[in-house]
């Protein structure tokens, strides 16, 4: 079983993403902080994409600048049910 898959983004600021097998998540409170930390890592991409529309509207790509601004929306949105989320699992008992 391959513990990690890498790869990199080419971008101004580049990171490596470790993406684990999740078939180890044995209690509510390790979903709770995958959860977590998939919520956060989804923030960082969705300012990157935020710097991305605006570099291609400076490059005068209107269009796809609003495309992508609408993409970083659904993050937003997908973050927030993940927060979401989070707070019902921890609230709710096992």
């Amino acid at each position: 079983m391959g513990e990690h898959e890498h790869h990199e983004h080419g971008s101004e600021h580049e990171h490596e993403h470790h993406h684990h097998e999740h078939g180890g998540i044995e209690t509510k409170e390790k979903a709770v902080a995958l959860l977590n930390h998939m919520s956060a890592h989804n923030e960082a991409h969705a300012e990157e994409l935020l710097k991305v529309a605006d570099k291609l509207k400076d490059f005068g790509n209107g269009e796809a600048s609003a495309k992508v601004l609408e993409a970083a929306e659904f993050f937003k949105k997908g973050n927030e049910l993940l927060r979401e989320a989070c707070g019902c699992a921890s609230k709710e008992k096992e």
